[in-house]
């Protein structure tokens, strides 16, 4: 049975409560921003492309480093999908960068389908490239 993902959508009147199946971009996406706002770097790291998490030294601690602050409010703004392997989506972040000092940044976050580091494939598993999720 597949898992289902919940995740809530900050609406302009009322927030929804949206799922997304278990093998689908939006659920690696929405994993790897949940993980990240509970700063949980390891289960965030499952969540990343197979590329970047095979071919980085050190993987993990690097990703707890990009995404060291924690996000008050991430938003999904836009979503694509540009081919069967590639998905994007327009985030928004908001975030403290010291005591009362808000910064809200956007940026798009790519997600990619591959079988294993450098693989990509239709038959392969959705991951997030960290660095385009990166918002300082």
């Amino acid at each position: 049975m597949d898992e289902e993902k919940k995740v809530e959508v900050v609406a302009v009147v009322k927030p929804e409560e949206v799922t997304f199946p278990e093998g689908t971009p939006q659920f690696a996406l929405v994993s790897f921003l949940e993980n990240w706002k509970q700063a949980k770097y390891d289960e965030m790291l499952k969540y990343t492309q197979a590329t970047w998490r095979e071919t980085v030294p050190s993987a993990g601690e690097i990703l707890k480093r990009m995404f060291a602050f924690k996000p008050q409010m991430i938003i999904v703004r836009a979503q694509r999908q540009l081919s069967p392997i590639v998905y994007e989506a327009d985030i928004q972040v908001r975030f403290y960068i010291a005591r009362e000092v808000v910064k809200e940044n956007q940026v798009t976050v790519r997600v990619l389908k591959e079988e294993g580091p450098l693989a990509p494939s239709e038959k392969g598993t959705w991951g997030v490239n960290p660095p385009s999720a990166y918002v300082c």
